[in-house]
Parts: C-alpha cells; structure tokens; sequence
C-alpha cells in the first residue's frame, strides 16, 4: 500500500511577501533638523516606520547647510545610533539622496522667481515618479521643510502620482524647540543636551509628532497615461483635470435622424430645433466627433466643406433638408460671417434647452485654444447618426 503523504509535504511553504522599501521623500531649504525630525517622530510614533531611504530635493544652498548641519556634524549618524537603525535602515548622505533643483544656468540657489516655481514643480515631480512607479516601494512624502511653494507643490505631487500605499505627513515639535533662536539647534529628542532660551534654560522634554495629512489619489483616472507622459508638472495637471471633467460630467446623448423630412436633432431626450443651415453644419460637425476627426479649420473653410459634403453625401429620398441647406449656402457672399453666425443661433437654441452647463460646453460648437478648428468636445458613443452616413 502507497503511502500518504501528509499536505505539509506535498505543498511548497508559502514565502511571505517581500517588505516594500520605504522612502522618505522630502523638500528641505535651510532648516535641516526638519529631516532628523520626522525621522525620529516616524520611528517613534505608535506605529513605528523606519525608513531605509532617505530621498531630499533642495536648492544648493540647502544641500550645503544639510551636508554640513546633518552629515559633517556627525548628526546623522547620531540619529541611526538612537534609532538602533539597521544596516539598511535611514541611507542618507549620497550624492544621490540630496538632489539639487536645475536652474538655467546649473544648480539653483534658492527659489524666488515664477520661472523658479515652474523648475522646482517639473523636478519634484520627476523625483517623484521614480518610486511611485516602482510597486516595491513605499513613499512616505514630507511638507515641513523648503519654500512655501515648494510644500506645495510637494502636496499637489503627491495627488497627481500617490498611490494606496503612500503617505503624505507634516512634522510637528512642541515649542520652543521649533524656535531658531534655541541654542544649542534642536535636532531630535534623543541627543542629550540641555537647551537655553533667551538665556534662560529650557525644562520642558521635547515632543515631536508626525501628522498624517489625507490626500485625495487622482493617479487612477489617468494612470494608463503615466508611462508616456513627459516629466512636466503642468502637462500632467492637464491630463489629471481632463480625467476629472471627464469623470464627473453628466452623460450626453446627441441623436441626428437624418431621414425626416425636416431637420431632426434631440439632446439627451429634448428637441433641438435647427433650420436646414444650422442642421448642417451641426451634423458636420457631431460626423467628425464621431469620426475622432477635426473639420477644416477656419469659417471660410468650414464654409467650403460643408457645402461640398452636402454636394456628394447621399442622404434618404425621404428628406429635403439637404437641398435646401445647400441651396441656402451657395447663395451667402459672406461664407465665414455665414458660418460664425449659423454656429452662434446653433449656441444660444441650446441654451434655451435648459440643460446643465456641464452638458453645453461639451456640445456646443467651440473652438479650443490650442487648435483652429470648430468641434464638440463629446465621445463618440455620446453621438448617434441614424442612418449612418
């Protein structure tokens, strides 16, 4: 008789999934003890997180005051000392943990232009993205340290590119050890010395606290878009804005039966009454939506394509509509006057319609800022041409 073997022996022990390596990712200026802070407040707090990295943006001043308060000071290793830190645990000090925003001309010294901001938001941003996109990598983000607009930028990163796993927190130290007229420089709690204000010693222990600030993760409405996006801070806000529109509008339903004898249009169930010119160019214009195309650019050429597709477009024998609009079209002088008041009528009957606002800027005909030509700004199952043309 064979004998049985028991389930511990024929299934594999299960591996306990590998730990994520944790980054505190943080702007610092002049004001180094920020870092040693929050490291001390995460390794302290109920529940404790020592992070293995150590990832700081700064201006080249920053890293100067950083390299000689924290590491030329022997601060640092004083902090991994206290925290009992592991071999792998607070890495900090490579050229590579202290990056320096890029200026015009080389490093920047400090941030006082709007040109400033722009440099320091794309590299933060950049940083950034290099350990959100890893999945083995935890981000805990820091806000307490650098410009104003630095920690700003800091937070709005964070949404743009967060993930479930990360964090974005704030530093907090009792007074007066947040005071930089405290001597001897506060760094954390942990280094013995006996601190003096305004020539009077200080009593009270020092507390530190690091509070979590709640973020909203908009990574997941564009996050197949991540990977081909360039490292700029504004094209992504761009993307980010659109998939929130997109997200939160209210769903449209723009019909044609361009087989009625007259014109026939309806939005989101409600009649939209049009005129045979107006029937047109709207029609044109929802085609090419449909389509994932774009019109001639221009009213005098907008003008011109519209009467040549009602020309060699076969529509039902049932309708006259479009011999009436083309009738009505070659006999402008005025074509792109034509076009820009036919396009006008079209705007204000859908106003009268009563729908959100929402609804009318997606279907009415607009001419974006980036582009020539006249469109709507709907999805193409939001159209429906019947028959199709």
């Amino acid at each position: 008789m064979a004998k049985r073997l028991s389930p511990s022996a024929t299934t594999a022990t299960a591996q306990p999934a590998p730990a994520k390596t944790i980054v505190l990712f943080a702007v610092c200026g002049q004001s180094p003890a920020i870092l040693t802070e929050t490291a001390w407040g995460l390794a302290t707090s109920p529940s404790p997180v020592i992070p293995d990295k150590v990832h700081v943006i700064t201006t080249s001043q920053g890293r100067d005051t950083i390299q000689k308060s924290l590491l030329d000071s022997g601060i640092w290793d004083r902090l991994r000392t206290d925290l009992k830190a592991k071999p792998g645990q607070l890495q900090f000090g490579s050229s590579s943990s202290i990056q320096i925003i890029a200026g015009e001309d080389g490093d920047l010294n400090d941030i006082r232009t709007q040109d400033d901001n722009s440099r320091a938001a794309d590299f933060i941003l950049c940083e950034l993205r290099k350990f959100t996109e890893n999945p083995d990598t935890t981000v805990v983000a820091s806000i307490a340290g650098g410009r104003k607009t630095m920690s700003v930028f800091m937070g709005l990163c964070m949404s743009l590119l967060g993930r479930e796993q990360d964090r974005l927190c704030h530093v907090l130290v009792s007074e007066p050890f947040d005071n930089p007229k405290l001597l001897p420089r506060f760094f954390f709690p942990g280094r013995k010395a006996k601190y003096t204000l305004d020539g009077k010693e200080v009593s009270l222990p020092p507390q530190i606290t690091v509070a979590d600030i709640p973020f909203v993760r908009l990574r997941n409405l564009f996050s197949g878009q991540l990977g081909s996006l360039p490292g700029n801070y504004m094209s992504i806000v761009e993307m980010a804005s659109g998939a929130v529109r997109e997200a939160g509008r209210t769903p449209v339903k723009l019909c044609f039966d361009t087989g009625m004898f007259k014109p026939a249009c309806s939005l989101n169930g409600k009649q939209l009454k049009l005129n045979p010119k107006e029937y047109a160019c709207y029609l044109l214009l929802a085609w090419h939506c449909k389509q994932g195309t774009f019109p001639a650019a221009g009213a005098d050429d907008l003008h011109t394509e519209v009467t040549e597709w009602l020309d060699r477009t076969t529509f039902p024998t049932t309708t006259r509509w479009p011999a009436t609009a083309l009738r009505q079209m070659k006999n402008e002088t005025y074509a792109g006057d034509m076009i820009r008041k036919t396009l006008s009528a079209i705007s204000t009957k859908l106003v009268k319609l009563g729908l959100p606002t929402p609804v009318r800027e997606v279907v009415r005909p607009s001419r974006p800022e980036d582009r020539g030509n006249y469109g709507l700004r709907l999805r193409p199952e939001e159209i429906e041409i019947t028959p199709k043309l």
